[in-house]
């Protein structure tokens, strides 16, 4: 799947966050993520990007570099609201996930397989697609009314410049 779009939600109807995944041939597909879930994959999140990290300190240093010196800005389009799809390839109801399991290859791709009974929802991404999963995260759970605190070192990757913004 070509992801084009990545949103989360709060289905306070459902208590469980509802993870909607659209992609470039304008399929859909939503995942129920429940508390529990959720903080689990909050927490690996955190330690999959700091893996993905540690064999990479140059390319780290490149983007610390490039972010103070300005070249490179990555924001998200909060303006450009959600397109919802007409298409969903497994069904228009969200698949409850019950386990997710995350795959690292030695050139840093990585693999989520979001599973339940019926289903297995896999994915393609790269580590800068996983830090804005784990954003959307820090983003949605204060809404949730859960309690769930970020997990330690959730700000990997992260550096403010001098005129308040931050780039990830």
């Amino acid at each position: 799947m070509n992801i084009k779009q990545i949103q989360m939600s709060y289905s306070n109807q459902e208590d469980r966050l509802v993870m909607g995944i659209s992609s470039k041939n304008s399929e859909e597909m939503q995942l129920f993520l429940t508390r529990r879930i959720s903080s689990s994959f909050w927490d690996i999140l955190r330690q999959t990007i700091e893996y993905c990290g540690a064999d990479n300190k140059q390319k780290q240093a490149d983007f610390k570099q490039k972010s103070t010196a300005g070249e490179l800005s990555i924001k998200p389009n909060s303006a450009v609201p959600i397109e919802n799809k007409d298409k969903f390839p497994l069904t228009k109801t969200p698949i409850l996930v019950e386990k997710i399991n995350i795959n690292i290859d030695k050139n840093n791709n990585i693999g989520l397989a979001f599973i339940n009974a019926q289903s297995e929802v896999n994915l393609n991404i790269n580590p800068q697609l996983l830090q804005n999963i784990s954003d959307l995260l820090t983003k949605i759970m204060p809404i949730t009314g859960w309690n769930i605190a970020p997990p330690s070192n959730s700000e990997l990757f992260v550096t403010k410049q001098a005129n308040g913004e931050t780039l990830h």
